[in-house]
């Protein structure tokens, strides 16, 4: 338990859900969110988020999320066009777009591609089956 709380919270007020949301969408971490003074540690507003039952606060959690992928994006871009240790700028990027990836995978995660062929055997079999009819079971009949 952190000794800069005063009051020990039971539920996420609107207020403070308000303020780490507009922070999480800005690019900051959850961590150095609830590292400033008053506020919550991270643990207590994850505990919080999974007994939220208001669907509007968890879609605005949702969507900070994801806007704190489109931050960390454009971090992306300030890196590559910067200059410095090259080694080391690879890694920030290869971070913030591993992070990305997991804030908004619709976005930002590996795209799979599912397909499907028949091969030329199968496929000749296939062609060469015609249908049968039971007698007794065509269309129509009962």
């Amino acid at each position: 338990m952190r000794d800069d709380i005063p009051v020990i919270r039971r539920k996420m007020c609107s207020d403070l859900l308000d303020y780490i949301c507009d922070e999480l969408a800005s690019g900051r971490p959850m961590s150095k969110i609830c590292d400033e003074p008053g506020m919550p540690c991270s643990m207590t507003v994850r505990k919080w988020l999974r007994q939220e039952e208001n669907s509007a606060d968890l879609a605005k959690y949702a969507r900070a999320r994801e806007a704190q992928a489109d931050a960390l994006a454009e971090e992306i871009i300030e890196i590559s066009d910067a200059t410095g240790d090259p080694q080391r700028d690879r890694l920030r990027v290869d971070a913030r777009k591993w992070y990305a990836s997991k804030l908004n995978a619709r976005a930002y995660g590996d795209k799979i591609e599912a397909t499907h062929e028949v091969g030329d055997r199968l496929g000749s079999l296939l062609s060469k089956l015609s249908p049968t009819v039971i007698p007794g079971h065509a269309r129509g009949e009962d």
